[in-house]
């Protein structure tokens, strides 16, 4: 189990790693996370994967605004 002092010695440890308030949710993205909407999601995740069967690392996460 971490510490008392863990955190403030891990980010002197990272002096490159910043704290970031989080940003609001919009509308639109919290009204399209529903049930419906994830379990098509995972659905045609699903139909996806059977299809192709790319393995676990070959699999990459692009909707990132970010680039780094």
């Amino acid at each position: 189990m971490a510490g008392k002092a863990w955190a403030s010695d891990f980010r002197k440890r990272h002096p490159e790693l910043t704290l970031r308030s989080p940003e609001a949710t919009s509308l639109a993205r919290a009204q399209g996370f529903n049930k419906v909407s994830v379990t098509k999601y995972f659905d045609l995740l699903e139909e996806v994967r059977s299809k192709t069967n790319y393995p676990p690392h070959r699999i990459f996460n692009v909707d990132d605004d970010e680039v780094y």
